[in-house]
């Protein structure tokens, strides 16, 4: 996924108190047509987790997509990301829990994909709800605030300030 998809998600989550890892590599043991054990790598594009009484608190895997996704496309992602049995078992021994929030990003939702999506275990969320968040979160504060981690919040700050952002 381009970088600044998922880091404009990351940013999303960190406004929400979550510790975010991004491209998080997990490893995928196969036998290879001779027998041996191989191991490839997959990705996992968010890893979010939230601590509460210095435990973990809510995990989230978070499959970032800069388009819409149709049903079938959804569901290789359900059984490439979130249902993988290797993914599972690294976040077992990771952090030690192997059940999490499943999250689809996506520039698009219709509304029978968001169904379809939510029937399959997955919260999806679009792009412009993670910018009308930013923006939510820059009309939070009078005057100008500076948070040199967010440059996206930042950006939309100054678009806001110059009456780029009528909202």
């Amino acid at each position: 996924m381009p970088d600044y998809y998922v880091a404009l998600v990351k940013e999303f989550l960190e406004l929400q108190d979550f510790v975010v890892r991004t491209e998080t590599k997990f490893p995928i043991l196969k036998r290879d047509k001779n027998g041996i054990m191989r191991t490839s790598w997959g990705d996992i594009d968010i890893l979010a987790y939230r601590i509460k009484d210095n435990m973990i608190a809510e995990v989230i895997v978070g499959e970032v997509k800069g388009e819409s996704k149709s049903e079938k496309e959804i569901l290789e992602i359900i059984e490439d990301k979130f249902e993988n049995k290797h993914v599972k078992k690294w976040l077992q021994g990771l952090i030690g829990l192997s059940e999490y929030k499943k999250y689809l990003y996506c520039w698009s939702w219709t509304s029978k994909r968001r169904e379809f999506a939510n029937q399959n275990g997955i919260t999806p969320v679009s792009f412009s709800e993670i910018i009308d968040s930013l923006v939510n979160k820059v009309e939070e504060h009078e005057g100008w605030i500076y948070l040199n981690d967010f440059p996206n919040l930042m950006l939309l700050q100054f678009l806001k300030s110059k009456k780029y952002i009528l909202k």
